[in-house]
């Protein structure tokens, strides 16, 4: 009887400890906090960090494709937050914005440097792997010497 107890425990003890291992990571912490337009471009002028600045609508398939996985990559998340302000403007809702900023295909990442002047558009779907290439190519500045591909290429 005493040899169930004990196994009946230790299975109890081992099934707690591996819940606590398999529970996922802290969702503040897995996370970008997107700001509206006028707030991120603030930000980024007093921090001299470049803007990140995501046009989506949500009838756009690619931009929720992109945020389940590109936005939700624990990478990307790491270095948007350490180089950039996030900013996210929706269309449907700042067609000012979007005229402004001649959006005519979702989805679409613009970079803008602290200063609010427009670095270069990244127009459509991006995998992760991808895009943090591209998010280093910027933050870098070597847009500003070299390609992407001349870039990567280097970097492998």
């Amino acid at each position: 009887m005493n040899r169930i107890r004990f196994l009946s425990l230790a299975t109890l003890i081992a099934t707690v400890f591996l819940c606590g291992a398999c529970s996922p990571p802290d969702s503040a912490a897995a996370k970008l906090k997107w700001e509206q337009y006028t707030e991120g471009l603030e930000r980024g002028k007093k921090e001299n960090k470049k803007i990140l600045v995501k046009f989506h609508a949500d009838w756009c398939t690619y931009c929720t494709t992109m945020d389940r996985s590109t936005y939700s990559d624990p990478e990307i998340i790491a270095y948007i937050n350490k180089f950039f302000v996030p900013v996210e403007v929706d269309t449907d809702r700042n067609k000012g914005l979007a005229i402004r900023y001649r959006v005519n295909s979702l989805p679409l990442n613009l970079f803008l440097k602290p200063n609010g002047d427009q670095i270069l558009p990244l127009p459509g779907f991006v995998p992760p792997k991808m895009f943090i290439k591209f998010l280093k190519w910027v933050a870098q500045d070597a847009y500003l010497e070299t390609t992407l591909k001349d870039f990567v290429d280097k970097e492998q």
